[in-house]
């Protein structure tokens, strides 16, 4: 799991790096893996004017191709993009040949937002407690 609100002010290339150092190297090796981006709307934040900036849309392109790099291989890793909502991604991360799908979520206090990560890091399909049955899932189109 990787809490992209650390890396608000690190340079774009080092956090394609270790992007690339959790999904390729570590992830594709220990199959099948979730990769968990948190706050990743940290990443994405829009320029006040002008929507959003090159550096948002260079770690959207690194990003997406390495979504594609996983697919083309056929690697069980998943990557799950936490974020405050799916406007807060640049429109490469929303393509529909990016994004599988996408749900959303009510505000997740830390008891749930741990139940989610242990149920989906142990079950192969996921069933939440009640405490949390608050899904509205949407899809890509």
């Amino acid at each position: 799991m990787l809490d992209c609100s650390t890396l608000s002010n690190t340079d774009e290339h080092k956090i394609g790096e270790q992007l690339r150092e959790m999904t390729v190297e570590r992830a594709r090796m220990n199959q099948p893996a979730i990769v968990v981006l948190d706050n990743a709307h940290v990443l994405f934040a829009p320029d006040q004017q002008e929507g959003f900036s090159v550096r948002a849309h260079l770690l959207a392109e690194c990003l997406a191709d390495l979504i594609h790099f996983l697919r083309r291989y056929r690697d069980r890793v998943a990557l799950l993009i936490v974020c405050k909502d799916l406007a807060s991604l640049p429109p490469t991360l929303r393509a529909v040949d990016c994004m599988a799908s996408s749900i959303e979520i009510e505000p997740l206090n830390l008891d749930d937002r741990a139940a989610v990560r242990t149920t989906t890091l142990h079950q192969q399909h996921t069933i939440l407690p009640p405490s949390i049955d608050r899904f509205s899932p949407t899809r890509q189109e």
